[in-house]
């Protein structure tokens, strides 16, 4: 999973490439140089966002361990938090960190030992040491669990069920409490693919179903009236990629019916989609820290084999880059909508290791 912080100023990126935790910052005047945040580690990073604006990521290395790396202003440093005592570790880890005055509210999802179980827990890290309490047990699908934070200590955490039927569905946490489960979605067959978004003002789910007649892509929201009804948005083939965000006061769908875009908005019917995109796309977790960007959102899509090229947004937002202009008769080959980006292409020395 790559992430993207948002910022007024600029946007970082961070991704994983050949065994490294790695950043590019885009700011006004051009893309950085890729620095290497740290090497040796496993693919399944998270990252959160503390109110000072300081990133934590918490990374797992080859031989197991459990690493917090802190990303702010004074630089970039890291320290071993949890210690691998297992001689081989299967499966991945995620990570949730809310930053209080007096510590954090980890949640994390581990392996549960059972094939295809995990475990989620919620585990206070502070002066005064606490054990882990068991949350709930989740279901296979990594990609379905997913935290958002929405406003002061409240969050939300989404993750897939699988014991007599298919249940995609979330929890409320406020501080180190939790609510109950809510089902959003119930199947007969597998969910294949989730984007979901959430804000103070309302949650938006969408779910991929795949079957041997084709697939179905389901929306549905929360707001203060309560769950919508649940709105089958497309029937087609291999639908993949779906992407749930809002602009203009409006929910935007977007999605693939195998390499075909398409995109709906609000209740209408989906239309293709003729802005530019990469022919490899994938999804990323984008958490906006203080712009005043026309989007919302809690995923974003980027160019896989350039995890610092945003797709779609800036055929939507044109404010939402705003770093370069536009370029009469130039060849657009990274889904930028006609703007000149590059710069990107100008930098040719290597990032340094900062730790």
């Amino acid at each position: 999973m790559s992430y993207v912080v948002r910022t007024e100023e600029d946007m970082t990126f961070y991704y994983f490439k050949d065994g490294k935790l790695c950043k590019r910052i885009r700011k006004a005047d051009g893309l950085s140089p890729e620095y290497d945040i740290m090497t040796g580690i496993m693919p399944d990073f998270s990252l959160s966002v503390a109110p000072s604006g300081e990133r934590l990521i918490f990374c797992r290395l080859t031989k197991g361990d459990i690493m917090l790396i802190r990303d702010g202003r004074k630089g970039t440093s890291g320290r071993i938090i949890l210690k691998n005592t297992e001689k081989s570790f299967r499966g991945s880890i995620a990570f949730d960190a809310l930053v209080e005055k007096n510590g954090i509210s980890l949640i994390y999802s581990i392996p549960s030992g059972h094939t295809g179980e995990n475990n989620i827990y919620m585990q206070r890290l502070s002066r005064e040491k606490t054990g882990p309490r068991l949350i709930d047990t989740s279901y296979g699908r990594d990609y379905s669990f997913c935290t958002c934070h929405i406003d002061g200590g409240l969050r939300t955490l989404f993750y897939y069920k699988n014991r007599r039927e298919n249940i995609f569905g979330y929890r409320e946490l406020l501080g180190d409490e939790w609510g109950k489960y809510n089902s959003v979605f119930t199947s007969a067959a597998y969910f294949t693919d989730f984007s979901r978004h959430a804000d103070k003002d309302g949650l938006y789910f969408l779910a991929v179903i795949n079957n041997l007649f084709g697939s179905r892509i389901l929306f549905r929201t929360r707001t203060n009236e309560g769950f919508s009804a649940v709105r089958v948005v497309a029937d087609m083939n291999s639908i993949n990629t779906p992407l749930v965000f809002l602009f203009g006061g409006k929910a935007y769908i977007f999605f693939r019916s195998g390499s075909t875009p398409y995109m709906a908005v609000g209740d209408e019917r989906p239309v293709r989609f003729g802005g530019k995109l990469c022919s490899r796309l994938m999804k990323g977790r984008y958490i906006d820290s203080g712009s005043r960007s026309g989007i919302r959102a809690s995923e974003i899509l980027l160019d896989r084999d350039k995890p610092w090229d945003v797709q779609l947004f800036d055929e939507i937002d044109e404010n939402f880059h705003k770093y370069g202009s536009p370029v009469k008769g130039s060849e657009d080959t990274a889904g930028s909508g006609g703007r000149d980006y590059s710069f990107k292409d100008f930098f040719g020395k290597k990032g340094s290791e900062l730790l």
